[in-house]
């Protein structure tokens, strides 16, 4: 590139080769021309209804600019010619590769005049190439016989070259006479196999590049941008019109310059203009590759491989010598190179440390274990939790007045012999159904601790108006099924207290399993039957009570008249130790 960017802003601004304004001048001033040719238009021959007219026009072409997505369109242009613009330049062939293979599997004099025709091959093959994609290049060979001249050719390869019939092209003719010098030299035992299949990589490679750059230059990216480009400002010569109309001019301020137009302009032409010069590197425009440069380049780097620096190796010495060098540590600085800091490159853990504890080495089956009892701690935690909402539950229910249904349950039994303790799990809404039922403040009564005591529940899909069995065994354990009916609002599981051995226990169910509650059953002793009459009104009836052979027991149920608000019955079996209280926790 003959352009170097790497001044000062204020030079780039007012330098002219390369620059902003040579790349855009010529458009700008066909723009300025047009523009103000409809200015004067306007102004000078227009009256002022044709004004008024021509004003709708003007914000007619204004809003229709909105509606073409340039600077979309030259991002995508631009970002595609710049990475095939840098493509082009990477596969710009260099012989330096190559000629360093040839002068190591070619050395010695005898093999020079092998290694000089290759060099030379090579500059010719790269200069009929070029010729065919660069300006500058076929400016320099116009013909075959500019070729002899350069002394690139000889009249024997003149003569091969111009006999040769090739109408698709004949560019890698001095490539295809390369791999016959080195199939000669393997002929000749010069070189082996490995050599031979070294080289012969080498010369595709240099190959290659010839050929990708005559598909660049074949394949063409289609211009769509320039049209967009050039159409949008054609627009604006209409749309960017001072409006010269009375209504307007008292409204608005007029400005004959279009001033934010020609930033525009400077813009949208500017990488426009980029765009076009970088999709052609090989012509003559001030930032085009200099393939002329490559070629002289190419060419004396191959000859001085073939010829100077194909057998050129300095003696290294002994250590006894006293010219030996001996290898050096560091290498010194000048002043202006130390006053320059170099920033060490550091891994970004350079700094990264571990506490002592993360440094000590563990047993895999501690952390197991420390892992178990942290588990077990969250565990105790969250059933603590539960524990403390329970008790704020029944803080807040021990605040409000005793109904009358509530202080007889709290009482127990009419006789007040034989109590017991039992715990009631209820929703939300049952506990309002049922009101304040719940224990008096004072002592409370004593609970079994002879022996387990498991209570289970199991709620319907209406929890609202259904409420579980409440099974108080203090003995073994017991079994108890109930059949919920389809309505469960009107359902209450059964209450079941089975100190001695397993009972049976049938119960017929009504043909309406909605107004039915299921058996409740004391049995302390042997198989007892029993027979249960139901009223006629199926809100107030109460499922079998069997009570096994024993002492008496007396148990008695207050059914409400609302069967959403019925409490089941409560009974107290015989037998077993005595129980005492009656605990209703919330």
């Amino acid at each position: 590139m003959t352009i170097s960017y790497d001044e000062e802003f204020s030079s780039l601004m007012i330098r002219w080769r390369g620059s902003l304004w040579k790349a855009v001048l010529k458009d700008l001033i066909w723009f300025y021309a047009a523009y103000y040719a409809i200015l004067g238009f306007q102004w000078y021959i227009l009256d002022e209804k044709q004004k008024e007219y021509f004003t709708g026009w003007i914000n007619w072409c204004e809003i229709g600019t909105q509606y073409i997505p340039l600077s979309f369109l030259l991002g995508f242009f631009v970002s595609v010619i710049v990475a095939r613009w840098w493509e082009q330049f990477n596969w710009i062939s260099w012989p330096d590769k190559m000629m360093m293979m040839v002068s190591a599997c070619l050395p010695g004099k005898e093999n020079q005049p092998v290694r000089e025709a290759i060099a030379r091959w090579s500059s010719l093959q790269s200069a009929i190439a070029w010729s065919g994609i660069s300006v500058r290049t076929l400016k320099r060979f116009p013909t075959e016989r500019h070729l002899v001249a350069a002394k690139l050719m000889t009249e024997e390869e003149y003569d091969l070259y111009m006999n040769t019939d090739a109408p698709q092209g004949k560019w890698f003719i001095p490539i295809i006479w390369i791999i016959n010098l080195i199939r000669k030299q393997y002929q000749d035992k010069k070189i082996d196999s490995v050599q031979m299949q070294m080289l012969l990589q080498q010369v595709y490679s240099f190959r290659d590049g010839f050929a990708m750059l005559f598909v660049y230059d074949w394949v063409k990216i289609p211009l769509v941008v320039a049209i967009a480009t050039y159409g949008y400002f054609f627009i604006c010569l209409i749309g960017r019109q001072p409006k010269l109309d009375q209504k307007s001019m008292s409204t608005e301020i007029t400005i004959l310059f279009p001033i934010f137009t020609t930033f525009q302009m400077l813009f949208y032409l500017g990488w426009l203009k980029v765009g076009q010069f970088l999709m052609n590197p090989f012509g003559e425009d001030d930032d085009d590759f200099e393939l002329n440069y490559v070629l002289d380049r190419n060419t004396a780097i191959a000859h001085m491989m073939a010829t100077d620096l194909a057998d050129q190796c300095p003696t290294i010495g002994k250590l006894d010598d006293p010219d030996y060098l001996e290898l050096i540590k560091t290498i010194p600085h000048t002043r202006a190179s130390f006053k320059i800091q170099d920033v060490i490159p550091k891994s970004h853990l350079a700094s990264f440390r571990l506490c002592d504890k993360d440094m000590q080495l563990i047993n895999p089956e501690d952390i197991e274990d420390e892992n178990r009892a942290a588990e077990a701690k969250g565990q105790r935690q969250r059933l603590g939790g539960f524990v403390r909402a329970i008790e704020a539950r029944r803080k807040k229910t021990t605040e409000e007045p005793l109904s009358e249904e509530a202080e007889h349950l709290n009482n127990g039994t009419e006789d007040g012999k034989d109590q017991c303790t039992a715990e009631f799990f209820f929703s939300q809404s049952a506990l309002k159904d049922i009101g304040d039922y719940r224990p008096r403040p004072g002592p409370r009564p004593k609970v079994l601790q002879d022996e387990a005591f498991h209570p289970t529940t199991k709620v319907s899909r209406d929890p609202s108006r259904t409420i579980g069995p409440i099974i108080i065994g203090p003995g073994p354990k017991v079994d108890a099924t109930t059949k919920i009916s389809r309505d469960p609002s009107r359902t209450i599981g059964p209450i079941i207290i089975r100190p001695g051995p397993k009972v049976d226990a049938t119960t017929k169910i009504s043909r309406d399993p909605s107004r039915t509650i299921g058996p409740i059953i004391i049995g302390p002793g042997p198989k007892v039957d029993a027979t249960t009459k139901i009223s006629r009104d199926p809100s107030r009836t109460i499922g079998p009570i069997i009570i096994g052979p024993g002492p008496k027991v007396d148990a008695t149920t207050k059914i409400s008249r609302d069967p959403s608000r019925t409490i089941g019955p409560i009974i107290i079996g015989p037998g077993s130790p005595k129980l005492s209280g009656f605990k209703v926790p919330f």
